[in-house]
């Protein structure tokens, strides 16, 4: 019995080093592939994530408008943020239509908007633009 067992352990099979180093080097290679394409398309995600949140600011500035719970005004290079005391970020807020201003994830640390109204009287929102806050080229969220 115990020859039987020793006999087993003889006949064992196993990788020699010469495969795994290959194993290693061939998983060394894919990995080289897959990771710069992961990236890609983690900063296309954050782009688009910005889009879409931009797209629900110029819905809800829209949707204030049309409730009258804001008066539209000519707004040129806003930077989003709460802190502005007469800012559209703050009606936003203030009225309920979004919880917080969100933050740009793929560039820039604010939103920036600008607003063009008709000259009727009451004035009625033209186009809405939404672009990051960068200093040179600045990306344009909205409209797409």
């Amino acid at each position: 019995m115990i020859q039987k067992i020793n006999k087993r352990l003889r006949n064992r099979k196993g990788f020699t080093l010469v495969e795994l180093v290959v194993v290693i080097a061939i998983l060394g290679v894919l990995a080289g592939i897959a990771i710069p394409r992961l990236s890609g398309s983690l900063s296309e995600s954050k782009k688009t994530a910005d889009k879409t949140n931009a797209k629900l600011i110029a819905n809800q500035i829209e949707l204030m408008t049309t409730m009258d719970k804001w008066t539209p005004a000519a707004v040129t290079g806003e930077v989003m943020n709460s802190a502005t005391a007469n800012s559209v970020a703050k009606a936003l807020v203030d009225n309920g239509f979004i919880d917080a201003i969100p933050k740009p994830q793929s560039e820039g640390s604010n939103f920036k908007l600008t607003i063009t109204v008709t000259t009727d009287t009451p004035a009625k929102i033209k186009s809405i633009k939404i672009t990051s806050d960068q200093a040179t080229t600045p990306t344009t969220f909205y409209p797409q």
